[in-house]
């Protein structure tokens, strides 16, 4: 198996044809192997005449394990699609090795309005939210300005997503969220009676409609549009996600009823009242809570 790396050609025979894959055998310096080639990642054209025993040219995608296969390509573009499967290969790898929390270096690759997208080695990219850039709201709201292509950041890991082979940095200090702080949050959807934000440290936070001014409003949601930038009051952060944040394990498992009920998002207000430090407790709004 030492012989056989991502990207090598092969001849193969086809053991079987399956509805999503064809089953194939290939011989090696190191020993006989198996791999599959998937219908739906291959040309049409190129399967549509294979039969039984057939033999036919293939790249090797991914070198075989204890429990798996290789994986096979066909066609005139099987190397191509090949390389870009070792570096994904060689992506999944580099972001193992990362870890919430820790701290590293990154090169702004662009910005846009709403997030800085960054690199963080030759396979590694990250993106850093315009909440999490900053904890000016000027500095939030114009991102262009105040950050250049080319500049390097340290940043605090605060995600890692192998699946979409992203890292999900901050900038700004990474400190656990308390009731009463005020905080940047950018407008993510509405649903139903309430709207959902992105907040720092890649959290999420949920504002009622009662929340959402001091005086009634006949239509409330007129101004919420995905993407705006606000200033909200943390009113309330559930038991789960501030275990979350201090990077601590329950001691118990709740109940399954209990886990259907408890609360997942951090409530927030984004009336001026609370915003701005003035308590004000009387709801304008006919709120069903």
């Amino acid at each position: 198996m030492d012989d056989l790396v991502n990207g090598r050609k092969v001849l193969v025979k086809i053991l079987a044809l399956k509805d999503k894959y064809l089953v194939a055998a290939f011989s090696t310096n190191a020993a006989d192997q198996k791999g599959y080639i998937m219908r739906s990642s291959n040309p049409k054209a190129v399967l549509k005449g294979l039969k039984q025993y057939d033999q036919i040219e293939a790249v090797v995608i991914t070198r075989p394990t204890a429990s798996h296969p290789a994986q096979l390509a066909v066609g005139p573009d099987a190397a191509e699609r090949a390389a870009g499967a070792a570096e994904d290969e060689e992506t999944i790898v580099a972001l193992s090795a990362i870890k919430v929390g820790q701290q590293v270096e990154a090169v702004i690759d662009h910005v846009t309005s709403s997030a800085i997208s960054v690199a963080v080695s030759a396979n590694v990219t990250g993106t850093i939210a315009a909440v999490d850039a900053s904890v000016e709201l000027d500095v939030i709201s114009d991102l262009k300005a105040h950050f250049k292509s080319g500049k390097v950041l340290k940043c605090t890991v605060l995600s890692v997503d192998i699946g979409k082979q992203e890292l999900q940095l901050s900038i700004r200090p990474v400190v656990p969220l308390q009731v009463g702080d005020i905080v940047a949050a950018n407008i993510t959807g509405q649903h139903g009676e309430h709207i959902t934000l992105q907040l720092p440290g890649a959290a999420t936070g949920t504002v009622h409609v009662c929340d959402l001014a001091d005086a009634f409003k006949k239509n409330p949601f007129k101004k919420i549009k995905r993407g705006k930038l606000v200033q909200a009051c943390v009113l309330d952060i559930p038991a789960q996600v501030e275990s979350d944040q201090l990077g601590k394990k329950k001691e118990k498992k709740k109940a399954k009823s209990e886990m259907k009920t408890e609360k997942k998002h951090i409530a927030l207000s984004l009336r001026p009242s609370r915003v701005d430090g003035v308590p004000n407790e009387v709801c304008c709004f006919p709120c069903h809570q």
